[in-house]
């Protein structure tokens, strides 16, 4: 009789997890659809559960041809394009976000000289562009109100596109020519996915593996 109590136990907290799955998952497929513009092309991003890492944030990026940067990334060991589908663990050494024209804040790694210190609530709907981003952003740049600012011109060279849990699907829209996504952890983990070319009015779709660093990019019929 135990057994078949504790077997009953185990299968009511399997559906339970399934239940709990399926509704995160319908939850990210309500991200508001909005027409494609012309010239543009849509891509989503679907990063798959593990257990590993799950409640971890991630933030993606985009590295491709935009002249519509608003990040500054920093690596400890660069490699060339070709090399891709791999991560690099504690290879970011500084993440800055743009706010506005002047102020950037950093969110991973170490403040540069002359950074501020801001001591006071996060408001990420002060800064449009940046509260538009897709997923939980607010969360990956955490909740702590101390945080540190950098004044002045810094050299733009990466997108952030969107925040990613475990399991989440979000989309974004980017402008037709190449794209280099890469998958960023706090604690400065980098997973490199290919080159790839992307063509206004289509749409792609990216499942990425965190344990494996792998992006399987297609395109969606």
């Amino acid at each position: 009789m135990k057994k078949q109590m504790n077997l009953k136990s185990i299968l009511v907290l399997m559906f339970c997890a399934l239940l709990l799955h399926e509704t995160g998952q319908c939850q990210n497929s309500d991200q508001t659809l909005v027409p494609l513009k012309s010239g543009m092309a849509r891509v989503y991003f679907h990063r798959k559960s593990s257990m590993v890492g799950a409640i971890v944030k991630h933030a993606v990026i985009d590295c491709g041809d935009s002249s519509n940067f608003n990040l500054m990334l920093v690596q400890k060991a660069s490699f060339p394009l070709e090399k891709c589908n791999f991560a690099k663990a504690a290879n970011v050494k500084q993440i800055y976000v743009k706010l506005d024209q002047q102020d950037s804040r950093l969110i991973i790694g170490k403040p540069l000289d002359g950074d501020k210190t801001v001591k006071h609530p996060f408001d990420i709907t002060a800064y449009p562009d940046l509260n538009k981003i897709s997923g939980p952003v607010k969360s990956f740049l955490s909740t702590d109100p101390v945080f540190d600012v950098h004044t002045g011109a810094l050299k733009f060279n990466a997108r952030l596109v969107m925040v990613v849990g475990s399991n989440d699907t979000y989309y974004y829209d980017r402008p037709a020519g190449v794209m280099i996504l890469q998958d960023i952890c706090p604690s400065g983990d980098q997973a490199f996915g290919p080159v790839f070319k992307v063509e206004a009015g289509k749409t792609y779709m990216v499942e990425f593996n965190y344990m494996k660093g792998s992006f399987d990019i297609t395109e969606k019929k």
